[in-house]
């Protein structure tokens, strides 16, 4: 029975992929264009190139010419996983396994997906048995201790990465494995050890700085994590994780009003269309405004109102997107009373109330909105009765 896999692939395991999906295989070049042969040439080249999609269109058709070959379908794998069409991947995997059960890398393929699907257990024995008949190259030995990491085999996982950097000091996926190895044993400074080198030896490279971003935030070094922060947001703009560690950072730590309206800007910037991740980001920001509810008393109201402006800007621009979102309205709301403009509160209190009934905090923040309203207009009439 077919099980649905999510895979998660790095840039750095392509290269294993494909040495995986075409180790045994032979580029042929039969006079018939479109003969399976032919036609398995051209998938191949197509992989390798890059060109995921036009490859696949191709390999389907080798693979109705040629059903049972198995080196094919090894390719077909890789394409699928490349392409995020991880049922189809899965397909592939199994069907290679069936045409040819002693092959290394098809096991090794099926492990990957196992992986990526958290079926750690499964893989490890995929990964065993790819050893077994002879693949013993780094990424095996890896994506085996990444496995057992996860499982009881925590402990065997660490012995076998260390070896593993002292044998090949220059691979940086093999000390990010090891960074998390540590980090789920508790040994948060073998962690930011192991991942510095990883960053040492891969500057750009988004899911090192992401774990060293983490850990330095988990080890109380805000100063380092915001630079790496920074550094996440620089590099892939696109990405939500940099945002996430900086707000961290300059709202629950340091309090860095500056910082924080740097990452609202980059934030409105690059992610418009993330209403989750602006909602997450405002909140943050009228963190440091509120106490109990109230505005916070250990700074000027100045600077509180300074950070719930942050934190309106970034509800009302996921709003745009999101209209019908419970939590952004309900926040939007929140930070409206807070500045004392119920009567903008209010449709925002009332559609956060209609979107849950059930909702006590929204219910009750709704009939907050409606009594400073009407207290607000009582004072109008109160101001215009004076007048007359």
């Amino acid at each position: 029975m077919l099980i649905t896999m999510l895979i998660r692939l790095t840039a750095l395991l392509l290269s294993s992929y494909v040495v995986a999906a075409g180790t045994a295989y032979v580029l042929a070049s039969p006079s018939d264009g479109n003969s399976a042969a032919s036609l398995q040439n051209k998938t191949v080249q197509l992989a390798k190139a890059g060109r995921y999609a036009d490859a696949l269109k191709v390999g389907e058709q080798a693979a109705e010419l040629n059903p049972n070959n198995a080196s094919l379908h090894r390719w077909l794998t890789v394409i699928n996983t490349e392409l995020h069409r991880t049922d189809a991947a899965a397909r592939e995997a199994i069907t290679a396994l069936q045409l040819d059960p002693q092959n290394a890398n098809s096991h090794y393929n099926l492990a990957t997906l196992l992986e990526g699907s958290g079926q750690a257990k499964a893989a490890i024995a995929e990964y065993r048995q790819a050893i077994s008949l002879g693949k013993n190259d780094i990424a095996t030995y890896r994506g085996l201790y990444q496995c057992m990491a996860q499982t009881e085999l925590l402990k065997e996982s660490i012995s076998g990465l260390e070896q593993m950097s002292k044998r090949s000091p220059d691979e940086a996926a093999v000390w990010l494995a090891l960074s998390e190895a540590y980090l789920r044993y508790g040994d948060g400074d073998g962690a930011l050890y192991a991942v510095q080198q990883a960053v040492k030896l891969a500057p750009n490279w988004y899911p090192a700085l992401k774990c060293q971003a983490l850990i330095e935030l988990d080890t109380h070094r805000p100063a380092e994590a915001r630079l790496t922060a920074r550094k996440l947001i620089t590099i892939d703009s696109q990405q939500e994780d940099g945002y996430r560690f900086m707000v961290r950072v300059c709202c629950q730590g340091s309090n860095d009003y500056n910082l924080a309206q740097w990452t609202t800007q980059q934030a409105l910037s690059h992610q418009s269309n993330n209403p989750a991740l602006l909602t997450y980001l405002a909140v943050q920001c009228i963190k440091p405004a509120i106490r109990d509810g109230k505005l916070a008393k250990n700074q000027a109201p100045d600077r509180s109102l300074r950070w719930l402006a942050l934190g309106e800007r970034l509800l009302h621009a996921a709003l745009e997107t999101s209209s019908n979102n419970l939590t952004t309205n309900y926040q939007l709301a929140r930070v409206l009373l807070l500045e004392r403009k119920p009567w903008e509160a209010l449709p925002c209190a009332k559609k956060a109330y209609e979107l849950d009934p059930k909702n006590t905090e929204a219910r009750a923040l709704y009939l907050r909105a409606t009594a400073a309203t009407n207290d607000l207009a009582g004072e109008l009439r109160r101001w215009l009765h004076r007048g007359t």
